[in-house]
Formats: C-alpha cells, sequence, structure tokens
C-alpha cells in the first residue's frame, strides 16, 4: 500500500500473511518507529456510540481529553503511578505499625523486668555502687553473646544471599534468549547480546568470589574474638560470683536477678530495631505526603488542561453548545471509603453524613482528622447536630487504615456538555437521541484531523440544524480531513458536495458496491433518496408555487 501523509511524506506499507506491517521510505529504507498505529487510526462512531458519549460522564470526559490525547494520556499515568505508589506506601505503613504494636508490648514488659530488678540490684553502704554495677555488667555480658551471634548471622546471610544472586543471574542469562532465536538468521545480534550478559554474569561471579573470601576471613576472626570474649567473660562472671560470694546475697536473689537478667537482655535484643522502625514509619509518613503533593498537583494539571479544551470548545461551538469541566467531582472512591469508615456509627446508613463529609476533599479531611479540628469540620460540614458529631467522626476515621483509604481515594473531573434549546442549557444525559446527537457530532468534527466515519449522521437530527451546522462544517473541513458516512438522506452528500459517493447493497448475509462515482455521476442515485425524480419534481413544483 502506498500512502501520503499531509506534509507530502510517502511510505509503502507491506504485510506478509500473519505478519506485522512493515513501513519502507522511498529508499526501501525500514522505519524504525513504526508510525502505522499513527498513520491508519481513525475516529469510527454508530448512533449508539454517539448517544451513550451524550449520556455517560466517564464518555463524555474521554471524549474531551481526546482534544489533547497524548498529553493527557501522559499525565493519566503519571497519575495512576502516583496512586500505585501511595497504595504501596500505605501496605508497608500498616506493615510497620502492625510491628510496631507487637514490639510496643515488649516494651512494657522490658519495663516491668526493670521494676523487678530494681530491689534485686539494691546494696547497702559502700557496697550498693559496686553492686549496682557488677549487675549491670553482668546484663551487658548476656548483650554481648547475643551480638556476636547477631554478626555472625549476618556475615552467613551475606554471604548466602550473593551467592543466591550468583545462581539467580546465570539463570536468568541462560533464558534470556531462546535457543532458536540464538542460532536463528540473525545470530550475530544475539551472539553479542548473549555476550554482554555474560560480561555481567562474570563480574557478579568475580565480585562473589572477592566477597566470599571476606566471608571466610570474617568468619575466621569471628571465632578468635568470640573465644577471647569468651575467656574474658569467664573471668568477668567468676569476679562477680566472688562479689556475690563475699556479699553473702541470697542464692534465692541472685537465681531470679539472673533469670530476669537473662528475659531482659531477650527483650531488649527484640526491641533493638523499635527506633529503626520508628524512623522508618516516619519516612514512610513523609513519603506519603510527598506523594499526595505531587498527585494533587498532577491533577490541578490535568484539570487546568479540561479547562483550555472547555473554553476551546466552546468558543468554536458557540452559541448552541457548550462544554463545562468541574474540577475533581467524581468521588465515588472517595464516598465509598467514607461510608465504610462510618457505617458503624450510623447504624448502617452512612448516605447522610457522607454526603455532608464529601463536600470537603479527601487530603483536607485527612489532614483535619489528623489534627483533631472538629470545630472546622462541624463548620465546613455542618455537623453542627448532634452535639459532638464531629468528635465522633474524628474517632471513626482515626485508624491509619481508614484514613489512608480516604486520603488516596482516587477523584477525577466530570463533564457535562450542553445544548441551547431556545433560551434553556440542557445536559445531554437529559436530552432527546437528536438532541444528543446535535450536540455530540459538532465537537466530533473538531476533534482531529483523522479519518471520521459516522453511521447515519442525519437520523434524529434536526434536518436545518443538520445541514447550516454540521454539514457546512464538513464542506469547511473536508480539504483537511476525510469524511465517511452512511445515510438514506440525499442532504448529506450534497450539501458538503462530496467528493466520492457510493451505492451499496445487500442479500441479506454480504454488502456489496453497486456503483459509486462523484455527485454528478451518481445524480440518479441520488434522487432516489429523495424519492426517486418524480417525487422530487413535485417538491420542487410545490416549493415554487408557494
Amino acid at each position: 500500500m502506498q500512502i501520503e501523509t499531509r506534509h507530502g511524506v510517502r511510505y509503502t506499507v507491506e504485510r506478509a500473511v500473519g505478519a506485522q506491517p512493515q513501513v519502507f521510505t522511498p529508499e526501501r529504507l525500514l522505519v524504525g518507529s513504526s508510525p502505522e498505529r499513527e498513520l491508519f487510526r481513525i475516529d469510527a462512531y454508530s448512533q449508539a456510540e454517539i448517544e451513550t458519549v451524550a449520556c455517560e460522564r466517564a464518555s463524555q470526559l474521554e471524549l474531551i481529553d481526546r482534544f489533547a490525547d497524548q498529553e493527557l494520556r501522559a499525565l493519566g499515568t503519571k497519575i495512576e503511578g502516583l496512586q500505585s505508589q501511595l497504595d504501596d506506601n500505605a501496605k508497608e505503613i500498616l506493615t510497620l505499625e502492625g510491628e510496631l504494636a507487637t514490639l510496643e508490648d515488649q516494651v512494657t514488659e522490658a519495663r516491668t523486668i526493670e521494676e523487678q530488678l530494681r530491689p534485686l540490684q539494691q546494696g547497702s553502704g559502700a557496697d550498693a555502687a559496686l553492686v549496682k554495677n557488677a549487675h549491670a555488667e553482668k546484663a551487658l555480658r548476656e548483650r554481648e553473646r547475643r551480638a556476636v551471634a547477631n554478626v555472625e548471622a549476618a556475615i552467613v546471610k551475606l554471604g548466602g544471599d550473593l551467592g543466591a544472586l550468583v545462581g539467580s543471574s546465570r539463570s536468568l542469562a541462560a533464558a534470556a534468549i531462546e535457543s532458536d532465536v540464538a542460532k536463528g538468521p540473525n545470530a550475530e545480534t544475539f551472539g553479542t547480546l548473549a555476550a554482554q550478559l555474560r560480561r555481567i554474569v562474570d563480574a557478579i561471579e568475580a565480585a562473589a568470589t572477592e566477597v566470599g573470601g571476606r566471608c571466610d576471613a570474617a568468619k575466621k576472626t569471628l571465632g578468635d574474638e568470640r573465644d577471647a570474649l569468651a575467656r574474658r567473660h569467664a573471668a568477668q562472671d567468676a569476679a562477680y560470683d566472688a562479689l556475690v560470694a563475699k556479699l553473702h546475697e541470697d542464692e534465692s536473689r541472685t537465681t531470679e536477678r539472673s533469670r530476669l537478667q537473662r528475659r531482659h537482655a531477650e527483650v531488649v535484643g527484640a526491641l533493638a530495631n523499635v527506633e529503626a522502625k520508628r524512623r522508618k514509619h516516619a519516612e514512610k509518613m513523609e513519603k506519603n505526603q510527598k506523594l499526595l503533593a505531587e498527585l494533587i498537583e498532577a491533577r490541578g494539571e490535568r484539570f487546568r488542561k479540561r479547562a483550555s479544551i472547555e473554553r476551546m470548545v466552546t468558543e468554536r461551538l458557540a452559541p448552541d453548545i457548550r462544554v463545562r469541566v468541574s474540577e475533581s467531582e467524581n468521588l465515588d472512591e472517595y464516598r465509598a471509603a467514607l461510608a465504610a469508615a462510618l457505617s458503624d456509627l450510623t447504624n448502617g446508613r452512612p448516605s447522610a453524613l457522607v454526603d455532608k463529609l464529601a463536600s470537603i476533599m479527601p487530603d483536607d479531611l485527612a489532614m483535619l482528622v489528623r489534627r483533631g479540628d472538629a470545630q472546622t469540620i462541624a463548620e465546613r460540614a455542618d455537623l453542627k447536630r448532634p452535639p459532638g458529631r464531629a468528635n465522633q467522626v474524628i474517632d471513626a476515621l482515626s485508624p491509619t487504615h481508614r484514613l489512608l483509604a480516604i486520603e488516596h481515594a482516587r477523584v477525577d473531573d466530570v463533564v457535562r456538555i450542553e445544548l441551547l434549546h431556545g433560551s434553556v442549557w440542557k445536559d445531554t444525559t437529559q436530552t432527546s437521541p437528536g438532541q444528543c446527537a446535535s450536540a455530540i457530532l459538532p465537537i466530533l468534527l473538531l476533534l482531529t484531523d483523522r479519518p471520521l466515519f459516522v453511521d447515519q449522521p442525519d437520523d434524529d437530527i434536526d434536518e436545518v440544524f443538520m445541514c447550516s451546522a454540521i454539514l457546512r462544517r464538513v464542506g469547511e473541513l473536508k480539504g483537511a480531513r476525510q469524511f465517511f458516512f452512511s445515510t438514506h438522506h440525499a442532504n448529506v452528500p450534497l450539501v458538503p458536495d462530496a467528493e466520492l459517493v457510493m451505492k451499496l447493497a445487500s442479500d441479506g448475509a454480504h454488502g456489496h458496491l453497486l456503483a459509486s462515482g462523484t455527485i454528478d455521476e451518481m445524480k440518479e442515485h441520488i434522487l432516489l433518496l429523495e424519492g426517486g425524480r418524480e417525487a422530487f419534481e413535485q417538491r420542487r413544483k410545490r416549493y415554487e408555487d408557494e
């Protein structure tokens, strides 16, 4: 197939059976980034699809977005990516909070043990400080033994992880290129790529060998240091026992203290990561706010772009048609999150309360709940009755999983397309099929320079509007855009002066072409759409008599 763009660029498109199209320049150079998707894109609508656009908000939004398809698609991808990051971050936040809740119980146990140890560690007179220090050092020795074990476990894990990486890298490299591809007509290309993969695997293996040697050396050093530490601990324990014996400490007190010290060391060891987890939780919450700010900015940018399209379309189609874009009015997911969170508070009937709270945007409401700002919530959502209702809402929404669900709820803009009927603007969701088409077809004509296919565009539309607004506009644009209309009405080819008229017929199973040509060549066929020559002449005479 030979094709030529409006800029005079020519291409040849070839395709074998079952293969993808290949696009060549006149010099027979294969186009690296094939433009076939853009070259062969069309806009096609049936009457049912036009009515769907007129009646469904989501379809209207999609139609408006097509005026800046690439830009808004990129923004949509960015927004969805931020939503995905927020969802993943929320899972990590909730996991950390669960872990911290468990650790808080251990914090409480550690404090209880410390209280139990205090009387057992008290001495009298000049020996008090000495005894207290001896007990503290004994507890520290327990923690030192655990620290050595932790270092050993870390060395083993690091070595094991690196070994697993070596094995997985080999498998990954081996599976990257199938054997028949490697042996095919482009074997040289895939040989080069396979060599690159081998170099990477070799580098990983070399690094693994070096790190493995370091791990072995570290194990030997650890063994030596552990033995030396054990000798020092033995001497220190002997000194401790001598001190206890010297002071004639009660054996039962010694046994109980030793038990509590061991348990305290275990609990403190388990709590070693509490602060790290708290810091990580704080970092995740900070990341949540940062991502949320980026999401809100991206939504704002998307709305501003849609608002510019609203102005352009409304100006071009005035005074008959107008478009209105409302920012972040689609709150279905937000409302669902509120309903789930408030169900218990409202005995399973949260709709009235949800209606009021939905007047506050998700990020604002989450911020107010975190601050505990009941007064502002009551004022902005009109929650003055019953007294204390705003505080109840804060209590219901405060759990982190509910706040994040509200904060991360997806919201979108809402588009309204309206048609001027007399002196009244009518929303297309509340108009007749003919009025729907009268509002949507002019927008479709503005949309792109791609070929436009419409099935029976004249159905149900007022003929004066069809001729004066739609077909006249088709005639103005036909030099810049191709239009394909199926119709039973003679005005459709005549008013815009169609360049090609085709008459089709069907045997009930298959369609076929009966005739085609210019308007002049197809005059007799077009007359049939008027009811034939006799009917046309009768109307002409009647019009002349009047």
